[in-house]
């Protein structure tokens, strides 16, 4: 296996080209990816979704946790090319409103886990579209969603896959 570039070139790479074209080059070279992590790249910007989105239409896992610069147009792009993803990471991605949410769950039904934790400006109607367009989802994470006040009760009676625990923790909060 031959080495593309090692750690020490890394540093003279970063300074010499800039992160979203790095990123571009990678999406337009890696078309069969499926998973990919970028937990924490907070240079990720609508761009690079919007590259992911035109090359990497095979993408069904995407982490995008902590990727602050992340916006309702990054959504919208990867609705539009990545309809495939079925597990998508957004914690802390607090741009994010209930425009994005309708954008990506109208081209990403297919969804089984959406991670939402921490995305502050999301309102009810976002829960109100993925309700709307998300019927394979399994596991959605809203831990932190501050600005969903109507949500009192989430009834899972006939959720047999839904475990027990979960199911008495929110009809009886400790």
């Amino acid at each position: 296996m031959s080495k593309v570039f090692s750690n020490n070139d890394e540093a003279l790479i970063n300074k010499k080209l800039p992160k979203e074209l790095l990123l571009r080059t990678f999406a337009q070279n890696c078309r069969n990816i499926e998973h990919l992590n970028l937990n924490g790249c907070t240079k990720i910007t609508d761009s690079t979704c919007y590259s992911l989105s035109r090359f990497c239409s095979k993408l069904k896992h995407l982490d995008l946790t902590s990727c602050v610069a992340i916006t309702n147009s990054s959504l919208k792009g990867l609705s539009e090319g990545c309809r495939n993803l079925e597990h998508l990471n957004l914690s802390w991605c607090d741009q994010i409103t209930k425009d994005g949410i309708e954008a990506l769950v109208k081209g990403c039904s297919g969804l089984k886990a959406l991670f939402l934790r921490g995305c502050t400006q999301l309102e009810d109607e976002a829960l109100k579209h993925i309700q709307n367009h998300c019927h394979e989802l399994v596991i959605l994470n809203l831990q932190s969603c501050t600005n969903c006040h109507e949500l009192e009760k989430m009834d899972l009676e006939e959720c047999v896959l839904v475990r027990f625990n979960m199911k008495r923790n929110i009809e009886h909060p400790v």
